[in-house]
């Protein structure tokens, strides 16, 4: 991780307001783990100006290589369906839409 984007996700952990994510490939390849920025639903984002109604997670796109739609991840003991992969932003960031299985 080396870019400006890492380095908001990096603080953002350091500060505890992210959580470890742990994918496992579909395709057999290794899977690894992440801190992301996990989002429930009707959870408040955007200070308070929104209101969010799907499970999200957001994380650096260096920090999940080669994931895709059909892997598995699990937050917190939860285990979750990945619904969509995609890059956001300047294509620097994932965001993957999630549901429970």
């Amino acid at each position: 991780m080396s870019g400006m984007i890492e380095t908001l996700y990096q603080a953002a952990q350091r500060a505890g307001l992210l959580k470890i994510a742990v994918w496992t490939s579909s395709s057999g390849a290794s899977g690894g783990s992440a801190w992301v920025d996990f989002r429930a639903p009707d959870g408040e984002i955007l200070n308070h100006f929104q209101l969010n109604t799907d499970y999200q997670i957001h994380c650096p796109l260096s920090a999940m290589p080669g994931i895709s739609a059909t892997d598995q991840l699990q937050i917190d003991g939860i285990d979750y369906r990945m619904q969509a992969v995609r890059a956001i932003r300047d294509g620097s960031e994932l965001e993957i839409r999630l549901c429970k299985p």
